[in-house]
């Protein structure tokens, strides 16, 4: 299992990050006021963001989950508008009703099924909204919603609008597909998040370069040193998290288990791994590389609980490196809080995780299930 971006993944996101520099900077962000421009959109269209995990022979890149962990680790930094989670995690399912998902010509959605009250993000964009719940996927036509846009939302950049009830839509996937939404969701909300973590770590950084006390810049004083030396951390922690769920997903739907050289389960080459008995099937060894052991679920959940505290955790320290002029409009640096703590709490998560990681261990202990699984 290889968790280093290889020449292909970094020249994929400089790519990515070209495109944000020119389209989704801060600045645009605040002109738009959270509108989202079709134009811009089309252009992650055309560029190969929807189509993540879309069939090459369907015009896809038929990427695995650790590539579109690398793109979104770049969004988060740009703090780009609009569901671009749910239209990647959705596009390849519903591909063949949908096409248009992925080109970016059209912009879906998404509320969790068990939403109460019923809030939508960015509904006056949409063209369809997509209800989650634990037995499947239902796609609804925005035209046919009645909804009241809400004044004053938490984060100025994410309009949101509620709704008493939505109307019956179409079903576009089962239970198994809602698993591998939720799952696809989570890991990339992580990244968007990790994207967040990282990017208030380098403006605090920055600032702390530029900004003098006592002839001095503060990034000198051993206070301040502190507080960046523990953003640093959350945000590496959260990332090497990240990135071993997304390697683990890939390998165990390809059913690729080379990471563990020393305990190849698929050719029977256990002769390097003298604390695995071959004869017994007993595979304890290869903890992090063994299909039986790893459970992507837990794995996903965990990275994006981590993501989220070193999002939340380093944009406040941000704001706190920054002063009294953190707290200001002007500055950044509370636009990365606002949707840190948005986004932490999308898809009915949140303070979930720590719930869903105990129930997964519980059941994996008591019941014999391991949590979802998709190879």
């Amino acid at each position: 299992m290889n968790l280093d971006p290889n020449e292909e993944e970094i020249a994929l996101v400089a790519t990515i990050g070209s495109i944000c520099e020119d389209h989704f900077s801060i600045a645009q962000l605040r002109e738009s006021e959270g509108r989202l421009d079709r134009d811009s959109w089309r252009l992650l269209g055309d560029t190969g963001v929807f189509s993540t995990f879309v069939d090459p022979a369907k015009d896809g890149l038929g990427l695995g989950l650790s590539q579109a962990i690398l793109i979104f680790e770049v969004l988060g930094k740009f703090l780009v508008p609009g569901p671009v989670i749910a239209s990647v995690a959705i596009a390849d399912i519903v591909g063949d009703s949908f096409p248009e998902i992925a080109k970016g010509g059209c912009i879906a959605g998404v509320v969790d099924e068990s939403d109460s009250p019923i809030v939508i993000e960015n509904f006056e964009d949409l063209d369809l909204l997509l209800r989650v719940g634990p037995s499947g996927i239902e796609l609804i036509e925005a035209s046919e919603i009645r909804a009241i846009p809400l004044r004053n939302p938490f984060d100025p950049y994410t309009p949101v609008a509620a709704c008493s009830q939505l109307p019956a839509g179409r079903i576009v996937g089962d239970a198994k597909d809602s698993e591998l939404f939720r799952l696809r969701f989570g890991a990339l909300a992580g990244a968007f998040l990790l994207g967040i973590g990282a990017r208030t770590v380098d403006l605090a950084v920055e600032f702390a370069k530029s900004r003098y006390q006592f002839s001095r810049p503060i990034g000198s004083f051993q206070a301040i040193k502190h507080l960046l030396a523990d953003a640093f951390v959350r945000a590496e922690l959260s990332r090497a998290q990240l990135y071993f769920a997304g390697a683990s997903f890939d390998d165990r739907a390809t059913g690729d288990f080379a990471g563990a050289s020393f305990d190849d389960r698929a050719t029977g080459d256990f002769a390097g791994a003298s604390f695995d008995d071959r004869a017994t099937g007993d595979f304890a060894g290869a903890s992090f590389d063994d299909h039986e052991v790893v459970n992507c679920e837990r794995a996903v959940i965990g990275a994006r609980m981590l993501c989220s505290e070193a999002a939340i955790a380093n944009s406040r320290t941000c704001i706190q490196v920054h002063g009294g002029m953190g707290f200001t409009w002007e500055v950044d640096a509370h636009l990365y809080l606002k949707r840190a703590v948005v986004l932490s709490n999308s898809l009915n998560c949140g303070e979930n995780c720590l719930e869903q990681l105990s129930e997964s261990f519980y059941n994996e202990c008591v019941g014999g299930k391991g949590g979802a699984n998709f190879s």
